[in-house]
């Protein structure tokens, strides 16, 4: 098998399996309040409150470092103004049934990796982001 087929094949298994752990219901906080994401196939819903809420389509894009979430707004509700049709840059990892998801404001490149060592999250600039969420997974 040549290197580009296998590598074709290791980013679709990547995308497989980072969608499936994506799945579900999450909840946490995130802008300060508390809030609830539910995923179901390439389906995202954020849940602020009765009056604050956004349904989305994302993909996932291949070879991300740190992974990326790109979700474009299809609804929305009256109080979170008028987005439709905006797609919103997030970066995100899962560890421990934790989902970490930080919207990137003005997002027009590939953001860099957060720190050499990846795993530290809590340096991510506040001046590069808009918003973090730190969400459960609910035992469905």
């Amino acid at each position: 098998m040549s290197s580009w087929l296998c590598a074709a094949t290791t980013q679709l298994e990547t995308y497989a399996d980072d969608l499936q752990q994506l799945q579900g219901t999450w909840t946490g906080t995130g802008g300060g309040n508390d809030c609830t994401i539910t995923i179901k196939g390439s389906k995202l819903r954020f849940f602020g409150r009765e009056d604050f809420w956004f349904e989305t389509t994302f993909t996932l894009p291949p070879s991300t470092f740190p992974k990326q979430l790109h979700a474009t707004i299809e609804k929305e509700s009256d109080a979170a103004g008028k987005n439709v049709g905006t797609t919103v840059v997030a970066v995100f990892k899962i560890e421990n049934n934790v989902l970490t998801l930080v919207v990137i404001d003005d997002y027009t490149e590939k953001p860099a990796p957060p720190v050499e060592n990846a795993a530290d999250w809590t340096s991510l600039d506040d001046d590069f982001t808009k918003d973090r969420f730190t969400l459960k997974k609910s035992i469905e």
